[in-house]
């Protein structure tokens, strides 16, 4: 991932792991990503832009994809799928994590996360 500052292009993430969709929390001062470095699994991560230390906000031995901040920045969205045989069933549950290493996340819906997650009004919705 790049960050530009002043038209200068910054390198935030380096290593072999896959790193992919970064989503800038509304203040602008974190990272959420998802990322195989760890365990090998896609977990989310989050990363703070100033210090650019990354710390490992999910730690499944499944995929957490589709990350999405809540407005006030305290919460993160996400679609993951905890079947044990995640990798053979096509749905996903919607859960949501505070935005901090350690917390844990919380399943509210279960939906086919074949779409973006987004925030309205306090609630989550699909778009």
């Amino acid at each position: 991932f790049f960050q530009a500052e002043d038209g200068i292009r910054d390198k935030l993430v380096t290593g072999v792991q896959t790193c992919a969709l970064p989503i800038f929390s509304p203040d602008g001062q974190q990272l959420v990503f998802v990322s195989t470095r760890g365990k090998g699994y896609a977990n989310l991560w989050t990363m703070n832009l100033q210090t650019r230390r990354a710390k490992a906000l999910t730690t499944g031995v499944w995929g957490d994809f589709r990350p999405a901040w809540s407005p006030d920045g305290t919460r993160i969205a996400f679609a993951s799928n905890h079947a044990p045989d995640w990798d053979r069933v096509p749905s996903s549950d919607i859960f949501v994590v505070e935005a901090k290493a350690g917390a844990v996340p919380a399943a509210i819906m279960a939906l086919m996360a074949d779409g973006g997650l987004g925030w309205l009004e306090r609630k989550l919705t699909r778009f």
